[in-house]
């Protein structure tokens, strides 16, 4: 039989609203505890199958726009510790998702500002310090 050698795969997660504006003081993400939940019941078939170990990537949005609608950066690690608790307890390796949203108060509506790199330097820092306050560490991932 040929065997070849196992394939890399990134199992990357978004940890964000379920809506792509939210509105202050939304619910709590369902989005991302059914995900969590589909995931744990993943964790041991995905091994039996592949062979391999099983530790998805979760990257979480920590941005300003996060803050604006929820009061703080870090609000999902404050409302949901018990489900980072758990993922850190798995080894699931943790990163920040920034947006560069902006709020436009005059026309109530959120837009992407990248041609502001104070703006977009300033949403990544505000992700970084929020996630170095909340784990303890220095943030080490990140997607876009």
């Amino acid at each position: 039989m040929f065997r070849t050698a196992p394939i890399p795969a990134v199992f990357r997660i978004d940890i964000e609203p379920d809506d792509h504006q939210p509105t202050a003081n939304q619910e709590p993400w369902p989005g991302f505890l059914a995900m969590s939940a589909l995931v744990d019941q993943l964790r041991d078939r995905l091994p039996d199958v592949s062979g391999q170990s099983f530790h998805p990537s979760w990257f979480l949005r920590l941005d300003p726009d996060i803050e604006r609608c929820f009061g703080q950066a870090d609000y999902v690690i404050r409302r949901h510790s018990e489900v980072f608790d758990h993922l850190i307890h798995r080894q699931d390796p943790l990163g920040i998702h920034v947006h560069a949203h902006r709020w436009d108060a005059e026309r109530s509506v959120t837009f992407s500002d990248y041609a502001d790199t104070d703006w977009t330097t300033n949403c990544v820092t505000t992700a970084a310090d929020a996630f170095q306050d909340a784990f303890g560490e220095p943030v080490r991932r990140s997607s876009q």
